[in-house]
């Protein structure tokens, strides 16, 4: 079974990156086939969350970075 999530921009910092990283980190522990799609609209989240998704490389989870919520959708739901 497949797990997907999107989240998206509000305006966060690197601490708010701290804590979806450690949510993200709980939820994907032990399920191979789970998609998280971050949405943002800015340089610096675009560049956060970047920095996570390499240094949660090693995570079963697969993290997209997306700039809008139609890119996410199609990268969630499809099957790479």
């Amino acid at each position: 079974m497949a797990y997907t999530e999107i989240f998206g921009d509000t305006g966060y910092d690197s601490q708010d990156v701290i804590k979806i990283a450690r949510y993200f980190e709980t939820q994907t522990k032990n399920r191979a086939k789970y998609k998280v799609a971050v949405i943002v609209s800015r340089d610096l989240e675009y560049g956060l969350s970047k920095t996570y998704q390499v240094a949660a490389a090693d995570l079963p989870a697969k993290i997209g970075i997306f700039n809008n919520l139609e890119e996410a959708k199609k990268w969630v739901t499809g099957s790479d």
